[in-house]
């Protein structure tokens, strides 16, 4: 009889995390730039915080809601200069997207899984 260990990684983009770290990238501000959020997609469990470095040199914003039907309300970061940071703690599970309201093709997704 033989044993099998079967391992697998899952990737950065869909790990779940108490906490998470999302990078907006240099060159987020061109809609050619290809990536925009790094991480774009997050999971978390409930209650933990996802934190938005910008690394860009334009100012962003981390705005609930979507381009097409606008803020959700539900958070909103103001403008993020250069080198700064925002947080947002998560308790509803579910999915909750979010755009940069200067650039709105710059998009990305928190899930927030059940307890």
């Amino acid at each position: 009889m033989s044993l099998f260990l079967l391992t697998f990684s899952v990737p950065d983009s869909i790990a779940q995390n108490e906490n998470s770290s999302v990078s907006i990238v240099p060159g987020s501000s061109s809609p050619f730039n290809g990536e925009f959020y790094v991480p774009n997609i997050v999971t978390v469990s409930p209650n933990a915080s996802v934190t938005w470095t910008n690394q860009d040199t334009s100012s962003h914003t981390i705005t609930s809601g979507d381009f097409t039907t606008g803020p959700s309300g539900q958070f909103d970061s103001g403008l993020v200069n250069t080198g700064a940071t925002f947080t947002h703690q998560f308790t509803t599970p579910g999915t909750h997207s979010y755009y940069c309201t200067i650039y709105p093709f710059m998009s990305g997704m928190v899930n927030v899984t059940s307890p």
